[in-house]
């Protein structure tokens, strides 16, 4: 028995030698691996427009490490530096697919892809995504059913387009006011009004003033030509206006606008529209004239609508007055000469392309 123990601690302590190289060994392994690995960071742009992209899929291939990019289109991932695949994905591009070469910055350009894109829609910051992949509601329109409304007023223009979306107008006049709901009213008191966002710049929509009985008299969305639009996106309810805080408690109405790209060909709009409005229906009694009960006399009286000389006023918007037979010199008038028949013209003109450098597009419109 004691002849075997040097032998013992002969094979104890070559085990220990033996699991110390390994730890050593896979030490090194792990400093050469953390010495090949560094961040690498840069920004992705639209190969066309040359603007940055918002939310563009990055990460090393084959692995879950990845990132996407920031409202200014950059990004930052960890990866070797030199022989990682690094993948771009968006939706509506060309996937790229790069290989470090000990780069540390690495600035991409994304192409359009040509299939694919049926049901995109954008939301919040202008982040594009598929329509079926959303967690909300969201009711696009597009720039032809604008333009074909024959509307001046974009808000008046969505009437009827998307499901849930109820907009009032106060006239047909040009430049009347509107009111725009989606999906009802959340207060009774306070303002119902959804947020209204163009190009990513949100627009005041509070009413200039009121009218007779809280008629709206219009507000900024009238500065917007219709000419210019090139898609309407409605976002219903909070949860998909979250990006843009209290403001868009009531659901948002997101406008983009047309412009120019680049390496684009000069390309010239031309559009002309005329229309007629005609009065539906007059009113149909013609025995009682406007006016308000008199509790002295104990009749009604007949108010005209005039300023009288002796300071009083006939103006009502009552019509509880004495039958017209009983009004000395009254009679009813089968034809309004204020009802006329209305003529809309409208006549709009725009131009957009680009080069190299430089992208354009301009718009000129006449409304009478």
């Amino acid at each position: 028995m004691k002849k075997d123990k040097p032998q013992n601690q002969r094979q104890k302590w070559t085990r220990l030698l033996s699991i110390a190289l390994v730890a050593v060994f896979m030490l090194s392994c792990n400093l050469l691996s953390l010495a090949q690995t560094s961040k690498i960071s840069g920004k992705v742009t639209d190969a066309v427009t040359g603007e940055t992209l918002i939310g563009v899929s990055v990460y090393v291939k084959g692995t879950t490490n990845g990132t996407v990019t920031d409202v200014n289109g950059t990004y930052s991932l960890n990866a070797s530096l030199s022989g990682q695949k690094v993948v771009f994905s968006f939706l509506g591009m060309k996937t790229l697919e790069i290989t470090t070469d000990g780069a540390s910055t690495y600035n991409v350009s994304l192409e359009s892809e040509a299939t694919g894109l049926e049901g995109v829609v954008v939301t919040a910051l202008g982040i594009k995504r598929e329509k079926k992949a959303l967690g909300y509601g969201v009711g696009e329109v597009k720039a032809d059913a604008i333009v074909n409304s024959s509307e001046t007023n974009v808000v008046t223009a969505l009437s009827g387009k998307v499901a849930g979306v109820v907009v009032n107008s106060t006239s047909s006049q040009a430049g009347s006011g509107a009111n725009i709901t989606i999906r009802g009213n959340s207060s009774i008191t306070g303002n119902n009004r959804p947020l209204m966002v163009v190009d990513g710049v949100p627009y005041k929509t509070d009413q200039f003033g009121a009218g007779a009985v809280g008629g709206e008299t219009g507000n900024t969305s009238l500065d917007i030509d219709l000419n210019t639009v090139e898609n309407v996106n409605i976002l219903k309810g909070a949860a998909a206006a979250a990006l843009y805080g209290a403001d868009a408690a009531n659901g948002v109405i997101m406008i983009t606008t047309k412009r120019g790209n680049k390496n684009m060909k000069p390309q010239i709009t031309f559009s002309e529209s005329y229309s007629f409005d005609k009065v539906i229906e007059l009113p149909q009694q013609k025995t009682w004239a406007q006016g308000n009960y008199n509790a002295e006399t104990g009749k009604y009286v007949f108010q005209d609508g005039e300023l009288h000389a002796d300071g009083s006023s006939g103006f009502t918007s009552a019509c509880w007055g004495p039958r017209i037979s009983e009004v000395p010199g009254a009679s009813y008038f089968d034809k309004y000469g204020v009802f006329q028949v209305g003529q809309n013209a409208e006549t709009s003109v725009n131009i957009r392309g680009g080069g190299d450098k430089v992208s354009y597009f301009t718009s000129i419109s006449n409304t009478n």
